[in-house]
């Protein structure tokens, strides 16, 4: 159940271009009809490619990377030695575009659940 290399590119190709696991490993048994793979053979293939990503990187860079790549509007503040995060806030971009039309309302969405550090997110 194991990917080609040319499975894999095209594994990484397509999750690039947005497009579903099915339809993914869709497009992989039409190219190889004896491939045998599953779904969870392309999960696995998405963690591989996650891990490769995240090679030398922190947590926090990583989500700073993520919010440039998909296009966020995002600002942080830093402790005053610069050596820890303090706050992180970012906005889709149709958001924020709304948010101008009608700056007279906000709406804030936020989990009432704590992380490993029993912080808020808000």
């Amino acid at each position: 159940m194991r990917l080609t290399p040319a499975e894999e590119m095209t594994v990484e190709q397509l999750t690039h271009q947005n497009i579903k696991p099915r339809d993914i490993l869709a497009a992989i048994k039409e190219k190889n009809p004896h491939n045998v793979s599953t779904r969870n053979t392309i999960y696995k293939a998405w963690a591989k490619l996650g891990r490769m990503e995240q090679v030398g990187k922190t947590p926090m860079q990583m989500l700073f990377d993520r919010l440039e790549t998909v296009g966020y509007v995002f600002y942080h503040r830093t402790s005053e030695n610069g050596e820890r995060v303090e706050d992180v806030f970012f906005i889709h971009p149709d958001s924020k575009m709304l948010w101008r039309a009608f700056p007279h309302v906000l709406l804030l969405d936020s989990t009432y659940k704590t992380n490993q550090y029993k912080m808020l997110l808000v």
